[in-house]
């Protein structure tokens, strides 16, 4: 189970920043998926993915006032591991 934390800074009308601590038994984890979903009107959404082997990721591209929501996965023998989860607006 990945019991970590994530953080988003430096937010604005475009883009922000995630950063995440490590996964459980890091030597086992080859990177992270970092999924976003865009909430958008009448519960359409769009997700970006990204891969990442770093404890971060910029974001841009963002829509100005719109909420999202960010799941970090640690994957383990190409197997996800329980993410961390938080949301934040624009």
């Amino acid at each position: 189970r990945f019991i970590g934390q994530i953080n988003v800074s430096d937010v604005n009308t475009s883009a922000a920043n995630l950063s995440w601590t490590e996964g459980p038994s890091t030597a086992n984890i080859s990177h992270y998926r970092v999924e976003i979903t865009e909430h958008q009107p009448f519960n359409q959404t769009l997700n970006q993915i990204f891969n990442q082997t770093d404890l971060f990721e910029h974001i841009q591209n963002l829509t100005a006032g719109t909420l999202y929501a960010v799941q970090v996965f640690p994957v383990k023998c190409g197997r996800d591991l329980n993410p961390q989860n938080i949301s934040f607006y624009t």
